[in-house]
């Protein structure tokens, strides 16, 4: 016990301070906090031995969860990113190789056909006293004629019999660099409208009609290479070989289209006959409609000729390099689309000209963002199909040539198996332009 425990009363004035309250009740907190003596015995504080308790996790909410799974999201992400990479790079890596193989291939073949020559000029030996001097004379006369000659230079090859019709029936109107530019047989047709910029021409001669028979609608932009295209069709439609010495043209000169002209190309390489209407080309001027009102009066005229009127294909010609179409393109086609149907999602075959072997031309961009349906595009450069007037270096002449030819086997390919025409089919026993319905059945 302390002294204060042992104060009265009335006597509980120690240090100056008050050791009970006025109304006779203990104040230990007052006691405690001025002189740390109580009136009790102070119980023992507990050493704080206890080891520290261990911190509980952090109880994870939605919100940390979420969080955590799109962290795990976008470490994937990265990871298919980098594997797509790779992928593409392999890919890429793989065409450089093909591209070289093809290159090494055609300068392989085109070797070939000189050295039958070099070994004509080195067989020749024989015994005796001037055997040495005449072998070595006929060395030295082959090795001049060679001198001026590529490895190069085109062999003569067998012409097939359809282009031999047409170079026997046809008119050569003009050569260059050593080939001949042939029309082959043409004949144009009268036709009933009275608009003089419609056209009908024959090429080929005469041929039946059939089921199977196909019609091409061009239409682009000016200068997209609608009529230069149809000459390289000539040429792989009439089996034009790339050694021969004659290409099959139009035209002796390359003249802007004004008109629209249907090319009726009998007698081909195909078991059909095959119609290419040339359009003239859309020109960027807003509310022009040219090209879409010559289309719809064609249209008729056909319709009131023969009470049917059939469409394969719109191949969209479009120049590699075609970084936009713009609004008068645009609604030019849709006119055309409305016109027959507004169904064309799968008869639209675009044709890039122009166009390298490797890379996508900018112009296949420019059909997605003027939100142009496809089925697939075909690319062609008609350089290689033409007499090569330009420099271009032999060896990518010819592959311009090669490739273009693949092309259009795709093309004309896909033309029979993949495309459902368009048919328009005239109500009643008048033929009149005025009414018409579309049908999906056979015209036959």
């Amino acid at each position: 016990m302390t002294f204060d425990s042992a104060v009265s009363g009335a006597e509980s004035r120690v240090g100056g301070f008050d050791v009970h309250q006025d109304d006779g009740t203990y104040s230990a907190e007052e006691i405690n906090l001025h002189h740390d003596e109580v009136a009790y015995i102070r119980p023992k504080l507990k050493a704080d031995t206890e080891a520290p308790s261990q911190v509980e996790p952090p109880i994870r909410t939605g919100d940390t969860i979420k969080l955590r799974k799109l962290n795990e999201e976008v470490v994937e992400a990265r990871q298919r990113q980098a594997h797509l990479a790779a992928q593409v790079e392999r890919e890429r890596a793989e065409v450089e190789r093909l591209r070289q193989l093809k290159q090494q291939s055609l300068a392989r073949e085109a070797a070939a056909r000189v050295h039958p020559r070099q070994f004509t000029m080195g067989s020749g030996v024989s015994v005796g006293s001037n055997s040495t001097t005449k072998k070595s004379s006929t060395i030295q006369s082959g090795l001049r004629h060679s001198s001026g000659d590529s490895i190069y230079d085109e062999e003569p090859v067998k012409v097939s019999a359809v282009a031999e019709r047409q170079l026997n029936n046809g008119k050569t109107v003009s050569t260059i660099e050593g080939i001949d530019l042939v029309v082959p047989e043409m004949e144009v047709v009268k036709v009933s409208s009275k608009n003089p910029h419609i056209r009908k021409v024959i090429i080929g001669g005469d041929q039946a009609p059939t089921e199977e028979d196909k019609t091409i609608l061009l239409f682009g932009p000016v200068k997209s290479g609608k009529t230069t295209t149809i000459n390289s069709m000539l040429n792989y439609l009439y089996d034009v070989k790339r050694e021969n010495n004659f290409r099959f043209v139009l035209d002796a000169e390359n003249k802007r289209t004004d008109t629209l002209t249907a090319y009726v190309i009998n007698n081909t390489v195909l078991p059909f006959s095959v119609t290419v209407v040339d359009t003239p080309g859309v020109v960027s001027r807003e509310g022009n409609t040219t090209v879409s009102t010559l289309i719809k009066t064609w249209f008729e005229q056909e319709l009131r000729e023969a009470g049917t009127f059939r469409l394969d294909v719109i191949s969209i010609v479009l120049y590699h390099n075609e970084k936009s179409l713009g609004w008068p393109f645009v609604n030019e086609l849709a006119a055309v689309k409305h016109m027959l149907g507004d169904d064309l999602k799968t008869n639209v075959l675009p044709i890039i000209t122009s166009s390298e072997v490797l890379p996508q031309p900018v112009a296949v961009r420019s059909l997605a963002l003027a939100n142009i349906s496809f089925v697939e595009y075909y690319k062609l450069n008609n350089i290689g199909f033409m007499p090569n007037t330009q420099g271009i270096p032999k060896l990518q002449h010819n592959l311009f040539f090669s490739h273009g030819m693949a092309s259009l086997e795709a093309y004309f390919r896909d033309l029979q198996e993949l495309i459902h025409p368009l048919l328009a089919i005239l109500r009643g026993a008048e033929r009149s332009s005025s009414v018409y319905s579309f049908s999906d059945n056979s015209i036959y």
